[in-house]
Order: C-alpha cells, then structure tokens, then sequence
C-alpha cells in the first residue's frame, strides 16, 4: 500500500440513511409485539405474581360494578385484603376500569395492557 491511498473508514447504512434505523427499530418492536400477543393466552412464567395482581384487578372491578352481588363483592375485598401488596396496585386498577368497559373480566385484558408497556416505555 503507497502512501497516497487513504483508507476511508467504512461508514455504517444507518449513517447514510438514518432513516432506516429507525425503520429497523420499529420493526423490532412491532415483530417483539406481534410474538407476544400470539402468546398472550399462554400462562405466563410469574404464576403467583399474576394470580395477586388478578384478585386486586378483580377487587377494584368489584367495588364500582353495581351488578355484582353483594357477596360476590365481598369475598373480592376480604381476598384482596390478605394478599400481600408487592407494589402500588396502579397496573390493577387499569386494568378494572378496562374490565368495566369492557363489561366482563378476562386476564388476556391484563396482558395485553402489560404487553403494550414495554414497547411504548422502552421507546420513550
């Protein structure tokens, strides 16, 4: 090699079109979401967790559904109140008003919400 060759650094395509990257980022995400919610109905691996999170959800759509019986209802808060409180219940309480829109509860709700957290958090 002579010393008139200057060897140019190889730049990356995502330099050259920055635009692509994020093409590719979004993509990424959107493949992540698309594996998860495929699987949304599979048990998930926090068994326990998602039990617990379950009963306050449960609780919380209780207390403002008028049409639960009154026993119903009860059981739900007395349940609630012996389960430890592992963190701010705020993800449950979401997911009981989804449940009161919705007209019924169903824990795929719970894991969709949860599903779309970390694509949108992780983004931001």
């Amino acid at each position: 090699m002579s010393d008139t060759e200057i060897l140019q650094p190889q730049t990356s395509i995502f330099e050259q079109h920055p635009s692509w990257l994020r093409l590719c980022l979004v993509l990424v995400f959107l493949l992540g979401a698309l594996i998860r919610f495929h699987e949304i109905k599979a048990p998930g691996h926090l068994l326990d967790r998602e039990y617990i999170s379950a009963i306050f959800a449960r609780a919380f759509y209780f207390m403002r559904n008028d049409q639960v019986q009154d026993w119903r209802r009860d059981i739900a808060i007395i349940t609630k109140n012996q389960q430890p409180v592992l963190e701010p219940p705020l993800v449950e309480y979401l997911v009981s008003l989804i449940y009161r829109v919705m007209g019924r509860e169903e824990i795929s709700y719970a894991r969709y919400l949860t599903g779309t957290f970390w694509p949108v958090f992780t983004c931001s």
